[in-house]
């Protein structure tokens, strides 16, 4: 048998091969409409509450639901590391205390399949 490990991809903890551009787009397109936003605005370096907030429910999708590491997220998304544990950490304050955000945010996980 092959392993996983010699394609190209990532790779997750219940052997699923999966392409890091197709999931990254598909959670754009998908974050991008349920926050009214534009594609090419998600991954912009803007820093108002609805871009941050968008890139934030991406980053807690791809460590939570793909398990992957925050390396592999911060590269991913063109930011460092320590940014996306800033981000998870602002995720999870976000989703005690902002009820839309909370509801965008489980919009998005049931609407996302890859």
């Amino acid at each position: 048998m092959i392993s996983p490990y010699v394609y190209a991809g990532l790779v997750s903890k219940d052997s699923k091969v999966y392409n890091e551009k197709k999931l990254m787009g598909s959670l754009i397109t998908i974050t991008a409409k349920i926050f009214e936003i534009k594609e090419s605005e998600v991954m912009a370096s803007k820093r108002t509450r609805i871009y941050v907030q968008a890139r934030t429910v991406i980053a807690h999708i791809l460590r939570h639901k793909y398990k992957l590491p925050f390396k592999s997220i911060g590269l991913a998304m063109g930011k460092d590391h320590s940014t996306v544990i800033h981000m998870i950490n602002n995720h999870n304050h976000d989703i005690e205390w902002c009820e839309a955000y909370k509801k965008r945010c489980t919009q998005i996980e049931r609407l996302h399949t890859c």
